[in-house]
């Protein structure tokens, strides 16, 4: 096994010249003073990491769009429920969480639901 020669550059005297003339006209940064290294943080482990990645994502892609995918995941519950329960189980159900709701509105200081119920039941006594 024969080995290949080295190559070898010649520099000639033009080019020692311009590499001396060309290191005297480029400006040197001045020394930059030390900077303090950011504090480390605990490495994370390797379950962690894409769970941020997914989540991150996930927030991306449902930002704009919260309440309907509030309102599938709704859906799909209340579906769910008609499976596993039956429909006038599933309905009882939605009534006390609509129930619920009302009630921890009112304690909440804003009552939305009763005050929309309080009205619906004018209007039908107004006319009636």
């Amino acid at each position: 096994m024969t080995k290949a020669p080295k190559t070898t550059i010649e520099s000639t005297p033009e080019v020692e010249e311009a590499r001396s003339t060309y290191a005297q006209d480029t400006p040197r940064e001045a020394p930059r003073p030390a900077t303090p290294e950011p504090p480390v943080q605990a490495p994370q482990t390797a379950s962690e990491q894409p769970k941020a990645g997914f989540v991150a994502q996930v927030q991306r892609l449902v930002q704009g769009h919260e309440h309907a995918v509030l309102g599938g995941i709704a859906g799909l519950v209340i579906a769910l429920l008609m499976f596993l329960v039956g429909f006038w189980q599933t309905l009882f159900i939605c009534l006390l969480v609509f129930v619920g709701i009302a009630l921890g509105q009112y304690l909440d200081g804003d009552p939305k639901i009763i005050n929309w119920i309080r009205r619906l039941l004018a209007r039908e006594h107004d006319e009636g």
